[in-house]
């Protein structure tokens, strides 16, 4: 919890830039054993205010394979379950 803060008070203090911050973020994704690929500069950097976890979204929006996929897996997945109040009876 120490780490997470020190990294969010750099944020705050605009120190995101000094040479600590890095080794500080590469301690932080050890310790808390997250995946190489999350960045967790931008996480810190996109944290609301208020909030405790350290979150970000990527637009994913316009990847229409990504879509399709999704879609095909609502659809392969999707059952019907009739009841009795909603069989229009």
């Amino acid at each position: 919890k120490r780490l997470k803060g020190a990294l969010v008070a750099a944020r705050r203090l605009g120190a995101t830039d000094v040479p600590e911050f890095e080794p500080a973020v590469t301690r932080y994704r050890e310790v808390r054993r997250l995946p190489e690929g999350w960045d967790v500069a931008r996480m810190v950097a996109e944290r609301r205010h208020g909030r405790a976890r350290l979150l970000t979204r990527s637009d994913v929006s316009s990847n229409l394979g990504l879509k399709a996929l999704v879609q095909l897996l609502f659809d392969r997945t999707y059952r019907s379950v009739d009841t009795r109040d909603r069989r229009g009876e």
